[in-house]
């Protein structure tokens, strides 16, 4: 079944190459250099869309209900997120100050900062597999409307990426139930109102979100400021998933079947996830080779433009060059990571 939902949801598999690209970019202090501060939060509602499709085949997998299934998506994520905190670990210890008990202090600030889940890099992974977890745990595997609300709520009023990520996942059980439901023939008006409320509110969010990030003097100095646009972000990203999904199936009533690649699946992941390590090691590599030697200034135009074409070609690099490996048996294991 599982093998079945990944072949049918080509569109989603272009959609995720297409947000692991935004994701990139964003990293990539491309934007701001561009004059596109906007830019953020489109990011925003890219990663968004990881949670909401993560949510849609949580439920359409049945993954929550299968203790098995559960524990192969929970070692999947803890691999990945343990791989990526070995790196970061040994990565910064490289510039701590060695002073007295250093290892110590710097080992439990790790902890603290993994426990943490609201900040770096790696909160995606660390918050998509505490909800993911929290949700197993407490028997549930759908939503209702009024959570998908209150988890948004939450989200603006603490700023918490944990509840963004509540939000993400809550959405995608909501959106296949309400699939679920319509395949059953259990489409009512109710349901079908509630799916143009998604897309009405997605894209009020999506302007309110551009027009805040675009505009520093839209709600200047208004303590909701950030969190309207955050939420107005989180929308966004829910309609551009839920287009996603509803043109697939659109296409599939029709007959109509895209080029489906396995390919493709695995570099969007790879692309998305090693964007967590190559941002830091880019912006290393260019002050090492081009701002030390004074070729560049730190925080130029040129600066951002050099991270940011190193970031895309490793990320290219990767994505063409590890699934490729993975075929190999003795670099079998790099398929499983991602």
């Amino acid at each position: 079944m599982e093998k079945k939902q990944k072949q049918f949801y080509v569109t989603v598999d272009y959609a995720k190459l297409i947000a692991a690209g935004i994701v990139v970019f964003g990293h990539c202090y491309l934007a701001d250099t561009a004059g596109m501060a906007w830019f953020a939060g489109l990011v925003k509602a890219a990663v968004q869309m990881f949670f909401v499709f993560n949510g849609y085949f949580l439920y359409q997998n049945g993954t929550l209900q299968d203790r098995e299934k559960m524990k192969r998506y929970c070692r999947h994520f803890l691999v990945l997120l343990c791989g990526w905190i070995l790196i970061y670990y040994l990565w910064n210890m490289l510039f701590t100050e060695h002073g007295q008990a250093w290892f110590y202090t710097y080992t439990m600030q790790t902890v603290q900062w993994v426990c943490g889940l609201n900040d770096g890099h790696l909160w995606y992974v660390q918050n998509l597999l505490a909800v993911a977890v929290l949700l197993h745990l407490l028997d549930k595997t759908s939503a209702r409307s009024w959570e998908v609300f209150a988890a948004a709520l939450l989200a603006g009023m603490t700023g918490g990426l944990l509840f963004r990520a509540l939000f993400g996942v809550l959405c995608g059980l909501r959106l296949a139930d309400i699939k679920a439901r319509g395949e059953n023939g259990n489409a009512g008006s109710g349901i079908k109102a509630e799916e143009a409320a998604y897309a009405v509110l997605g894209a009020a969010g999506l302007v309110v979100m551009i027009i805040i990030y675009q505009c520093p003097n839209v709600m200047a100095g208004n303590a909701w400021r950030d969190g309207v646009a955050g939420v107005g972000s989180m929308f966004a990203g829910m309609m551009l998933a839920l287009a996603a999904i509803e043109t697939d199936l659109h296409l599939q009533r029709r007959g109509v079947r895209l080029w489906d690649s396995a390919r493709l699946r695995k570099s969007s992941s790879i692309i998305y996830f090693i964007h967590l390590m190559i941002v830091p090691l880019s912006t290393a590599a260019v002050k090492y080779l081009l701002v030390n030697p004074g070729t560049v200034e730190h925080g130029g135009i040129m600066w951002s433009l050099s991270v940011g074409l190193l970031t895309f070609a490793v990320g290219a690099l990767a994505g063409i060059v590890v699934p490729a490996l993975a075929k190999c048996r003795w670099f079998a294991w790099l398929g499983k990571l991602y």
